[in-house]
């Protein structure tokens, strides 16, 4: 059910799945595969939001939710992060 939450862009409903799996069975290495999957989802997602630093960066915080080691999520994140503030203080 969590794959298929997946594959139609459904990800919190493959989230939620994903946990429910690992309450009961924490090393279920299909459920930890769906998780970094969800994450790379998110990444995608973050790259694709070209123009809007907050949208980008709440993605990449649901991303790391699900996988918080994710090497691309966090370094995305870091890199958005430093974009957000040298805009901010641009602003001023």
């Amino acid at each position: 059910q969590a794959a298929h939450y997946l594959a139609t862009a459904q990800l919190e409903a493959a989230y939620t799945v994903y946990q429910e799996v690992l309450a009961t069975s924490p090393d279920n290495q299909q459920a930890h595969a769906g998780l970094q999957q969800l994450a790379e989802k998110y990444e995608q997602l973050a790259h694709r939001q070209k123009d809007d630093i907050v949208t980008r960066l709440a993605l990449l915080e649901k991303g790391l939710t699900a996988f918080p080691k994710h090497p691309g999520l966090l370094s995305l994140k870091q890199e958005l992060t430093k974009e957000k503030l040298m805009k901010q203080h641009e602003s001023k």
